[in-house]
Protein backbone atom coordinates (compact mmCIF):
# COMPACT_ATOMS: atom_id res chain seq x y z
CA UNK A 1 0.00 0.00 0.00
CA UNK A 2 1.42 3.44 -0.97
CA UNK A 3 1.43 6.42 1.41
CA UNK A 4 -1.56 8.14 -0.28
CA UNK A 5 -3.73 5.01 -0.03
CA UNK A 6 -2.71 4.52 3.60
CA UNK A 7 -3.66 8.11 4.50
CA UNK A 8 -6.99 7.87 2.68
CA UNK A 9 -7.77 4.60 4.42
CA UNK A 10 -6.84 6.03 7.79
CA UNK A 11 -9.01 9.09 7.23
CA UNK A 12 -11.95 6.96 6.15
CA UNK A 13 -11.58 4.75 9.23
CA UNK A 14 -11.54 7.85 11.40
CA UNK A 15 -14.74 9.15 9.83
CA UNK A 16 -16.43 5.78 10.28
CA UNK A 17 -15.33 5.60 13.91
CA UNK A 18 -16.62 9.11 14.58
CA UNK A 19 -19.93 8.26 12.92
CA UNK A 20 -20.23 5.07 14.97
CA UNK A 21 -19.53 7.02 18.16
CA UNK A 22 -22.23 9.53 17.25
CA UNK A 23 -24.73 6.74 16.60
CA UNK A 24 -23.82 5.03 19.87
CA UNK A 25 -24.27 8.23 21.84
CA UNK A 26 -27.75 8.67 20.41
CA UNK A 27 -28.88 5.04 20.53
CA UNK A 28 -30.89 5.34 23.74
CA UNK A 29 -32.90 8.15 22.18
CA UNK A 30 -34.07 5.93 19.35
CA UNK A 31 -35.43 2.85 21.13
CA UNK A 32 -37.68 2.96 24.18
CA UNK A 33 -38.67 -0.23 26.00
CA UNK A 34 -41.27 -1.07 28.61
CA UNK A 35 -40.79 -3.48 31.48
CA UNK A 36 -43.18 -6.43 31.67
CA UNK A 37 -44.22 -5.13 35.10
CA UNK A 38 -46.79 -3.02 33.21
CA UNK A 39 -48.77 -6.21 32.67
CA UNK A 40 -48.46 -7.86 36.08
CA UNK A 41 -51.45 -6.18 37.68
CA UNK A 42 -53.86 -6.45 34.79
CA UNK A 43 -54.33 -9.62 32.79
CA UNK A 44 -56.90 -8.38 30.26
CA UNK A 45 -54.41 -8.60 27.39
CA UNK A 46 -52.87 -11.88 26.28
CA UNK A 47 -49.11 -11.92 25.84
CA UNK A 48 -49.35 -11.78 22.03
CA UNK A 49 -51.76 -8.85 22.42
CA UNK A 50 -49.34 -7.10 24.77
CA UNK A 51 -46.50 -7.30 22.26
CA UNK A 52 -48.70 -6.33 19.32
CA UNK A 53 -49.85 -3.27 21.30
CA UNK A 54 -46.27 -2.22 22.07
CA UNK A 55 -45.35 -2.53 18.40
CA UNK A 56 -48.39 -0.49 17.34
CA UNK A 57 -47.59 2.32 19.78
CA UNK A 58 -43.92 2.37 18.75
CA UNK A 59 -42.02 0.84 21.65
CA UNK A 60 -38.88 -1.09 20.82
CA UNK A 61 -39.74 -4.08 22.96
CA UNK A 62 -40.01 -5.28 26.53
CA UNK A 63 -37.71 -6.10 29.43
CA UNK A 64 -38.57 -9.47 30.94
CA UNK A 65 -38.75 -10.81 34.49
CA UNK A 66 -37.76 -14.35 35.42
CA UNK A 67 -40.81 -16.33 36.50
CA UNK A 68 -43.30 -13.97 34.86
CA UNK A 69 -44.03 -15.95 31.70
CA UNK A 70 -40.62 -14.91 30.44
CA UNK A 71 -40.36 -17.57 27.71
CA UNK A 72 -43.81 -16.81 26.35
CA UNK A 73 -43.10 -13.08 26.28
CA UNK A 74 -39.77 -13.58 24.56
CA UNK A 75 -41.42 -15.70 21.87
CA UNK A 76 -44.10 -13.04 21.30
CA UNK A 77 -41.47 -10.31 21.09
CA UNK A 78 -39.62 -12.25 18.40
CA UNK A 79 -42.86 -12.80 16.47
CA UNK A 80 -43.45 -9.04 16.45
CA UNK A 81 -39.86 -8.15 15.56
CA UNK A 82 -39.31 -6.54 18.97
CA UNK A 83 -36.29 -6.73 21.26
CA UNK A 84 -35.55 -7.20 24.93
CA UNK A 85 -32.86 -5.23 26.79
CA UNK A 86 -32.69 -7.88 29.51
CA UNK A 87 -34.35 -10.16 32.02
CA UNK A 88 -34.72 -9.21 35.68
CA UNK A 89 -33.92 -11.98 38.16
CA UNK A 90 -33.49 -12.13 41.94
CA UNK A 91 -30.76 -14.26 43.54
CA UNK A 92 -29.98 -14.85 47.22
CA UNK A 93 -26.23 -14.43 47.74
CA UNK A 94 -26.30 -16.92 50.62
CA UNK A 95 -27.06 -19.87 48.38
CA UNK A 96 -24.32 -19.90 45.74
CA UNK A 97 -24.83 -19.89 41.97
CA UNK A 98 -28.40 -21.12 41.44
CA UNK A 99 -29.91 -23.14 38.63
CA UNK A 100 -32.47 -20.49 37.70
CA UNK A 101 -29.69 -17.97 37.07
CA UNK A 102 -28.02 -20.43 34.69
CA UNK A 103 -31.36 -20.77 32.91
CA UNK A 104 -31.72 -17.00 32.68
CA UNK A 105 -28.37 -16.74 30.92
CA UNK A 106 -29.56 -19.40 28.46
CA UNK A 107 -32.78 -17.42 27.89
CA UNK A 108 -30.79 -14.31 26.95
CA UNK A 109 -28.61 -16.14 24.43
CA UNK A 110 -29.00 -14.60 21.00
CA UNK A 111 -31.28 -11.76 22.17
CA UNK A 112 -28.65 -9.08 22.81
CA UNK A 113 -30.20 -8.61 26.26
CA UNK A 114 -28.43 -8.71 29.60
CA UNK A 115 -29.13 -10.49 32.86
CA UNK A 116 -30.58 -7.86 35.23
CA UNK A 117 -29.34 -9.23 38.53
CA UNK A 118 -30.92 -8.20 41.83
CA UNK A 119 -29.16 -9.56 44.92
CA UNK A 120 -30.76 -10.28 48.26
CA UNK A 121 -29.61 -11.92 51.51
CA UNK A 122 -31.15 -13.30 54.66
CA UNK A 123 -27.81 -13.20 56.50
CA UNK A 124 -26.36 -9.82 55.60
CA UNK A 125 -27.66 -6.36 56.46
CA UNK A 126 -28.67 -4.14 53.56
CA UNK A 127 -25.68 -2.63 51.73
CA UNK A 128 -23.20 -4.39 54.06
CA UNK A 129 -19.91 -5.07 52.19
CA UNK A 130 -19.54 -8.19 54.32
CA UNK A 131 -21.66 -9.89 51.67
CA UNK A 132 -19.47 -8.82 48.77
CA UNK A 133 -17.38 -12.00 48.50
CA UNK A 134 -20.46 -14.21 48.34
CA UNK A 135 -22.05 -11.87 45.80
CA UNK A 136 -18.91 -11.72 43.66
CA UNK A 137 -18.68 -15.49 43.54
CA UNK A 138 -22.15 -15.57 41.97
CA UNK A 139 -21.45 -12.56 39.74
CA UNK A 140 -18.22 -14.06 38.38
CA UNK A 141 -19.85 -17.44 37.73
CA UNK A 142 -22.67 -15.71 35.89
CA UNK A 143 -20.23 -13.56 33.90
CA UNK A 144 -18.33 -16.67 32.85
CA UNK A 145 -21.60 -18.27 31.73
CA UNK A 146 -22.49 -15.12 29.79
CA UNK A 147 -19.16 -15.26 28.00
CA UNK A 148 -19.67 -18.89 27.09
CA UNK A 149 -23.20 -18.19 25.80
CA UNK A 150 -22.16 -14.94 24.08
CA UNK A 151 -24.60 -12.97 26.22
CA UNK A 152 -23.40 -9.34 26.66
CA UNK A 153 -23.24 -9.68 30.44
CA UNK A 154 -24.85 -8.61 33.70
CA UNK A 155 -26.53 -5.38 34.78
CA UNK A 156 -26.61 -5.32 38.59
CA UNK A 157 -30.08 -4.14 39.56
CA UNK A 158 -30.29 -2.21 42.83
CA UNK A 159 -33.68 -2.76 44.47
CA UNK A 160 -34.97 -1.04 47.61
CA UNK A 161 -35.30 -3.43 50.53
CA UNK A 162 -32.78 -5.93 49.19
CA UNK A 163 -29.17 -6.42 50.24
CA UNK A 164 -28.05 -4.61 47.08
CA UNK A 165 -30.48 -1.71 47.31
CA UNK A 166 -28.42 1.39 46.50
CA UNK A 167 -26.69 2.51 43.33
CA UNK A 168 -23.47 2.74 45.34
CA UNK A 169 -23.76 -0.98 46.18
CA UNK A 170 -23.80 -1.88 42.49
CA UNK A 171 -20.90 0.49 41.76
CA UNK A 172 -18.86 -1.09 44.57
CA UNK A 173 -19.46 -4.59 43.21
CA UNK A 174 -18.61 -3.53 39.65
CA UNK A 175 -15.36 -1.98 40.82
CA UNK A 176 -14.44 -5.13 42.72
CA UNK A 177 -15.40 -7.45 39.86
CA UNK A 178 -13.28 -5.49 37.36
CA UNK A 179 -14.91 -7.27 34.43
CA UNK A 180 -16.36 -5.64 31.30
CA UNK A 181 -19.27 -8.09 31.43
CA UNK A 182 -20.35 -6.76 34.83
CA UNK A 183 -22.25 -3.46 34.76
CA UNK A 184 -25.28 -1.97 36.44
CA UNK A 185 -28.81 -0.75 35.88
CA UNK A 186 -29.95 2.67 37.11
CA UNK A 187 -33.58 2.46 38.19
CA UNK A 188 -35.22 5.80 38.93
CA UNK A 189 -37.80 4.46 41.38
CA UNK A 190 -35.32 2.46 43.47
CA UNK A 191 -32.85 5.36 43.45
CA UNK A 192 -35.63 7.65 44.71
CA UNK A 193 -36.76 5.11 47.32
CA UNK A 194 -33.39 3.82 48.58
CA UNK A 195 -31.12 6.81 47.93
CA UNK A 196 -33.67 9.54 48.52
CA UNK A 197 -33.39 10.74 44.91
CA UNK A 198 -30.33 12.77 45.86
CA UNK A 199 -27.35 13.94 43.80
CA UNK A 200 -28.69 12.91 40.40
CA UNK A 201 -25.76 14.10 38.29
CA UNK A 202 -23.13 12.82 40.71
CA UNK A 203 -24.89 9.44 40.99
CA UNK A 204 -25.17 8.86 37.26
CA UNK A 205 -21.67 10.17 36.62
CA UNK A 206 -20.28 7.75 39.23
CA UNK A 207 -22.26 4.89 37.70
CA UNK A 208 -21.40 5.82 34.10
CA UNK A 209 -18.30 3.61 33.65
CA UNK A 210 -20.51 0.61 34.44
CA UNK A 211 -23.92 1.86 33.27
CA UNK A 212 -25.62 -0.67 30.98
CA UNK A 213 -29.29 0.24 31.35
CA UNK A 214 -31.68 2.85 32.74
CA UNK A 215 -35.27 2.49 33.92
CA UNK A 216 -37.52 5.53 34.34
CA UNK A 217 -41.16 6.23 35.15
CA UNK A 218 -43.56 8.97 36.09
CA UNK A 219 -43.72 9.64 39.81
CA UNK A 220 -44.99 11.88 42.55
CA UNK A 221 -42.36 13.75 44.56
CA UNK A 222 -42.37 10.78 46.93
CA UNK A 223 -41.11 7.71 45.09
CA UNK A 224 -43.95 6.04 43.21
CA UNK A 225 -44.49 4.38 39.84
CA UNK A 226 -46.76 6.02 37.28
CA UNK A 227 -46.76 6.40 33.50
CA UNK A 228 -44.36 9.13 32.30
CA UNK A 229 -47.37 11.27 31.40
CA UNK A 230 -48.54 11.32 35.04
CA UNK A 231 -47.19 12.59 38.36
CA UNK A 232 -45.49 15.82 39.41
CA UNK A 233 -41.87 14.59 39.52
CA UNK A 234 -39.79 16.03 36.67
CA UNK A 235 -38.05 13.14 34.87
CA UNK A 236 -36.48 15.37 32.19
CA UNK A 237 -33.32 16.14 34.24
CA UNK A 238 -32.51 12.42 34.20
CA UNK A 239 -32.59 12.37 30.40
CA UNK A 240 -30.62 15.61 30.19
CA UNK A 241 -27.97 14.11 32.45
CA UNK A 242 -27.78 10.96 30.32
CA UNK A 243 -27.42 13.09 27.20
CA UNK A 244 -24.77 15.31 28.78
CA UNK A 245 -22.74 12.31 29.91
CA UNK A 246 -23.13 10.61 26.49
CA UNK A 247 -24.83 7.52 27.84
CA UNK A 248 -25.46 5.01 25.05
CA UNK A 249 -27.45 2.10 26.50
CA UNK A 250 -31.17 1.26 26.53
CA UNK A 251 -33.89 3.06 28.50
CA UNK A 252 -36.97 1.22 29.78
CA UNK A 253 -40.21 2.33 31.42
CA UNK A 254 -40.91 0.73 34.81
CA UNK A 255 -44.55 -0.28 35.18
CA UNK A 256 -44.96 -2.08 38.50
CA UNK A 257 -48.32 -1.25 40.17
CA UNK A 258 -49.72 0.52 37.09
CA UNK A 259 -53.14 -0.83 36.19
CA UNK A 260 -56.23 0.28 34.32
CA UNK A 261 -56.56 1.67 30.78
CA UNK A 262 -53.19 0.26 29.77
CA UNK A 263 -53.46 0.92 26.01
CA UNK A 264 -54.25 4.60 26.62
CA UNK A 265 -51.67 5.02 29.36
CA UNK A 266 -48.93 3.25 27.40
CA UNK A 267 -49.65 5.52 24.42
CA UNK A 268 -49.60 8.63 26.62
CA UNK A 269 -46.32 7.52 28.21
CA UNK A 270 -44.76 7.02 24.75
CA UNK A 271 -45.96 10.47 23.66
CA UNK A 272 -44.37 11.97 26.78
CA UNK A 273 -41.15 10.10 26.05
CA UNK A 274 -41.09 11.48 22.51
CA UNK A 275 -41.56 15.02 23.83
CA UNK A 276 -38.77 14.61 26.39
CA UNK A 277 -36.49 13.00 23.83
CA UNK A 278 -36.97 15.95 21.50
CA UNK A 279 -36.23 18.32 24.39
CA UNK A 280 -32.77 16.80 24.93
CA UNK A 281 -31.90 15.96 21.31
Amino acid sequence: MDRRSFLLGTAAAGILASSADAVDEQSWLNTFFVMDTWFWQEQSLTIPEQCALLKKIGYGGMALSWGQQHAERLAALKTNGLQTPGCYITVDIDGGYPEHLKQCVALMKGTGGRVWLALTSKKQKKSDPAGDDAALSIINACADACNEARVPGIALYSHVGMWQEKVSDAIRLCEKAKRPEVGLQFNQFHWMAADGGKDLHKTIESALPHLQGVSINGSMQKASILPLSEGDYDVLPILKTLRELKYAGPVSHQGYSIKGNLPERLAAAKAKWDAMRNAVN
